[in-house]
């Protein structure tokens, strides 16, 4: 499976989604979403995966782009 890898866990009783490829800080398309229940949070899944695809573009375009600098490199 070649798809962002996105956590759900509660903290002190909210529901947070969180996804982040980058390191050490947050890049192009990783996000932390905080809810009050664990149903929104799963919408908020649901919606990254099979929603608004502009959301999952953005950790597309970026993987895309580090490739390319990666081939430069080897070139």
């Amino acid at each position: 499976m070649d798809a962002p890898m996105v956590v759900l866990y509660s903290v002190d009783n909210k529901w947070i989604v969180h996804s982040q490829e980058c390191v050490p800080k947050r890049g192009p398309g990783d996000f932390v979403n905080v809810w009050s229940t664990p149903g929104e949070a799963v919408t908020n899944i649901i919606d990254f995966f099979l929603g608004n695809p502009n959301r999952m573009k953005k950790k597309a375009e970026r993987k895309e782009s580090a490739k390319k600098r990666a081939h430069a490199r080897d070139d």
